[in-house]
């Protein structure tokens, strides 16, 4: 019964999707498909095993994807948000907008991390060390983790790194990974018009 349900709620909603003029073409499944077997590291072998995890095949999970982009489309058919709205939002949400670039070296106990700390407060290089030193694979970059945004790092280190000033070096801070000396190399602070149509 739950299976017979499920399919009729999934015809309605492609119907409805039809009718409204919001279905996904085939290039954007694709794309969707493509972004999602990059995370794998376009690895077909590990991809199919991990659909097989949940059970799943490449077919039915191109529904999903087309599921999902009518549930999203659908959901906001006929909503619209001014843009006093939108610069309130902004204003109101300012601060979890803040982009950072960082930094950080990785290792297993807290006694290294705080020997690497030592050589750092006496002028060496972060980078230089995050190569020598880091377990992590940022380390051939020198430990530079590009740009991020907050709720995209564990809590610990975003805690620590969003309160780091420009060219700051954190103490040593614990996370699941192990232990992490963090770097701030530089702080976007938002402006209104690059994140308005996003935010909308």
């Amino acid at each position: 019964d739950q299976v017979i349900q499920q399919l009729i709620i999934e015809t309605l909603l492609l119907q409805e999707a039809e009718a409204q003029g919001v279905m996904p073409t085939d290039d954007e499944v694709e794309m969707q498909l493509l972004l999602m077997k990059s995370q794998f590291g376009n690895n077909d072998q590990i991809f199919a095993q991990y659909l097989r995890q949940y059970g799943i095949d490449e077919a039915r999970l191109r529904e999903e994807i087309v599921l999902t982009y009518v549930l999203n489309r659908l959901a906001v058919l006929g909503v619209t948000v001014t843009e006093e709205e939108t610069r309130e939002f902004f204003e109101t949400n300012k601060d979890e907008l803040v982009r950072v670039r960082a930094r950080h070296i990785l290792v297993d106990t807290e006694e290294e991390a705080r020997e690497i700390l030592a050589q750092l407060q006496a002028g060496e290089d972060f980078a230089a060390l995050a190569q020598e030193y880091s377990q992590d694979g940022s380390a051939a970059s020198g430990g530079d983790l590009g740009f991020f945004g907050k709720g995209q790092m564990v809590q610990p280190f975003e805690d620590a790194v969003f309160a780091l000033a420009e060219g700051e070096i954190s103490d040593v801070v614990q996370s699941q990974f192990g232990y992490h000396l963090i770097k701030l190399e530089e702080r976007q602070e938002p402006e209104f018009s690059d994140v308005e149509e996003s935010l909308r």
